[in-house]
C-alpha cells in the first residue's frame, strides 16, 4: 500500500473527516488532501511523527505501508516449548 493510500485508509478507519484529521495533525485540510492524492505531495518530514501518532502507527509503518503489529500478534499466538528433551 502506498503512503497516500495508507494515510487515507487510516483516516477513514478512524472515521475522521479531512478537517478533523488535519486539526489533529496540526496542518491544513489542503495538506491532508495533497497527502491522500496519488499525484499529491507527501507530508513534510516534521509532520511524519504527528501523522503516525494520530493513525496509531510507527513512522516506519507509515512509510512502508505495512502494519508490523500484525506480525507481533501472530507471534504472540505461537506456543512456546517449555521443556526440551535430549536423547
Amino acid at each position: 500500500m502506498s503512503t497516500h493510500q495508507y494515510i487515507r485508509a487510516g483516516r477513514k478507519r478512524l472515521r475522521m473527516s479531512e478537517q478533523q484529521f488535519a486539526t489533529a495533525v496540526g496542518v491544513s485540510r489542503g495538506a491532508v488532501q495533497q497527502w491522500e492524492r496519488p499525484d499529491g505531495t507527501a507530508p513534510r518530514r516534521r509532520s511524519w511523527q504527528r501523522v503516525a501518532d494520530v493513525l496509531g502507527v510507527s513512522v516506519n509503518e507509515l512509510l512502508s505501508g505495512l502494519r508490523t503489529e500484525l506480525t507481533l500478534e501472530v507471534r504472540a499466538e505461537v506456543p512456546l516449548v517449555s521443556e526440551v528433551e535430549a536423547g
